[in-house]
């Protein structure tokens, strides 16, 4: 004949460790979960932030192109008066 067993001391105490175990592996994958997604949003931030930069450093270069063409058709036009009273005073000699 079989014997059915009553719930001794012993009983609770292993229900007790199993269910702190188990409140242990739930908070640990949940802080695990929680620290891959702050580093996932960490990840983005940064990614964002590099857009940013890249696409602030293009509009400064377009810039920096459009002023230094500007400065180079000045230049260029400044040569073109000098040369120009250069050869009338030549011219005028």
């Amino acid at each position: 004949m079989s014997e059915s067993k009553s719930p001794k001391g012993n009983d609770t105490e292993g229900i007790d460790e199993l269910s702190s175990l188990r409140a242990q592996h739930v908070l640990s994958a949940s802080s695990s979960m929680d620290s891959v997604a702050r580093a996932r949003d960490r990840l983005d931030e940064e990614s964002k932030l590099r857009s940013s930069i890249r696409r602030e450093r293009r509009m400064r270069i377009a810039e920096m192109t459009e002023r230094v063409s500007g400065m180079h058709g000045a230049i260029r036009k400044a040569n073109e008066i000098l040369f120009e009273e250069q050869l009338q005073n030549i011219e005028a000699d």
